[in-house]
């Protein structure tokens, strides 16, 4: 069937062009509905997770030995963290949030995406990165490296323009 056909190139010919434009226009508008932030399930926190497992109503039996339809398990999060008290206003917790979560907690311990991988049954790095962001430590470290630089060449750029001023009164 394309035996016939010419090699083309979707990326340059004229006749992809409107799909081209038509995608990257999609892609502008969904990065300003979301300004690029991927909008997952919300992560609990350390101490909701200590508040969930020390609940007396959930520490001892809170799994279920049946099996449980979609719509029941979707929920079941959200309504252990109404019972033991966390508040879910303004947030999006779901099932999801308790993976996201074990993925955020085993990267700022530092383990390697391998074994991170094995824990939530990812099997691709692009997968796992969408659970992952940077801790507190990360972003401070981060600063501390670029903020080092900046303030190496504010301070030079000082010298330079003091020795130019110095220069310029003799």
């Amino acid at each position: 069937m394309f035996k016939d056909r010419e090699p083309f190139n979707i990326h340059e010919d004229f006749e992809f062009r409107i799909v081209r434009d038509t995608l990257h226009t999609r892609m502008i508008e969904l990065e300003e509905i979301n300004n690029g932030e991927y909008n997952g399930a919300d992560p609990l926190t350390d101490e909701e997770m200590v508040k969930i497992f020390e609940h007396p109503d959930i520490s001892k039996n809170w799994y279920s030995t049946f099996h449980l339809d979609r719509d029941k398990l979707s929920g079941m999060l959200k309504e252990i963290c109404n019972i033991t008290g966390i508040d879910c206003t303004n947030r999006r917790i779901v099932n999801h949030s308790l993976r996201k979560r074990t993925a955020q907690k085993l990267n700022d311990e530092g383990l390697d995406s391998q074994a991170i991988m094995n824990v939530i049954l990812h099997q691709s790095i692009a997968g796992l990165n969408a659970y992952r962001t940077q801790n507190e430590k990360q972003k401070l470290d981060i600063t501390k490296l670029t903020l080092s630089g900046i303030s190496k060449d504010i301070s030079m750029q000082e010298n330079l323009e003091k020795s130019a001023e110095d220069l310029n009164t003799e």
